[in-house]
């Protein structure tokens, strides 16, 4: 199957997109592409692009998963929020230039507009880069939820 551009489902855009492809895709699963390029935001010459930008990948990754699901009921992609996260380790300081890193993501919880996710990292070649737990909120009218003000 093939799936759509990861900047038509992820309420982001370059060079804060940081998720280049959609891989695989199911009601409870996503796998993703990322390659480490010198238009990375977080990008030091010399060095890569530091480990904990790896956290943003699955959280984007998990905003593609959300994009994909409201794409497949005739909606758009909406901003979600992130509650929080669990056991975030990550197993290097750096990912070099060029690697390219594979991200699963597993719904673990699916409660109406709370999700939470497990969450890996790997190199194409299949080294663990990094894991974590990943809880989210994604009401099913982002503005409407921000215009009540109910933040609290």
């Amino acid at each position: 199957m093939a799936f759509p551009q990861t900047r038509e489902l992820a309420p982001h855009d370059p060079p804060m997109l940081i998720v280049d492809e959609l891989v695989e895709w199911a009601a409870d699963k996503l796998t993703s592409r990322y390659t480490v390029s010198t238009d990375n935001l977080f990008y030091v010459p010399g060095r890569g692009m530091p480990a904990y930008v790896v956290f943003e990948i699955m959280a984007q990754s998990i905003s593609v998963h959300d994009g994909m699901e409201r794409r497949q009921s005739g909606h758009p992609p909406q901003i979600g929020f992130l509650l929080g996260a669990r056991r975030f380790t990550a197993q290097r300081d750096w990912i070099q230039l060029g690697e390219t890193l594979v991200t699963k993501v597993d719904a673990i919880i699916n409660e109406g507009e709370l999700r939470a996710f497990n969450c890996k990292v790997t190199t194409d070649a299949g080294e663990d880069i990094a894991q974590a737990e990943i809880k989210v909120f994604r009401p099913d009218d982002p503005q409407a939820f921000l215009a009540s003000g109910e933040l609290t």
